[in-house]
């Protein structure tokens, strides 16, 4: 199982390396995500160009780690998904739990802006609290 990893300022990209994206390989990026929620670079964006096929329980697992991203105020991003894993996602009807976009500067981009409205809403509770003080 190869997967190459990228740490930026505020978010990892993750690579696999190998056609075929298995439980493992889910298992190992799941648990490293969830390790690096205490670390600035706590989003995940996974690069999908060299995935061919994907495990039905593989990404189950990703979407159960898109939640878990989510509760810890991280974003998950995956990037140019080939037809046929967006076939079984769209088969295990997770199409609409992931984030996905074409290219890696667009998964940047989308981290980028959760970021900034979990930031502002953020803001926007203290304020309100402040007001009704």
């Amino acid at each position: 199982m190869k997967i190459k990893v990228d740490t930026k300022e505020k978010f990892k990209v993750w690579r696999p390396e190998e056609a075929a994206f298995s439980v493992k390989m889910a298992e190992a990026i799941t648990t490293n995500v969830i390790e690096s929620f205490r670390e600035p670079s706590k989003s995940a964006i996974i690069d999908f160009s060299a995935v061919l096929t994907a495990e039905r329980q593989a990404l189950i697992d990703l979407a159960t780690l898109h939640q878990l991203c989510y509760k810890n105020q991280a974003s998950l991003v995956l990037f140019d998904v080939c037809v046929a894993v967006k076939q079984e996602m769209e088969a295990l009807k997770l199409t609409d739990v992931f984030n996905l976009t074409p290219s890696e500067s667009e998964a940047w981009d989308v981290v980028q802006m959760e970021e900034i409205e979990r930031e502002l809403f953020g803001d926007l509770g203290g304020i309100e609290a402040k007001a009704e003080e």
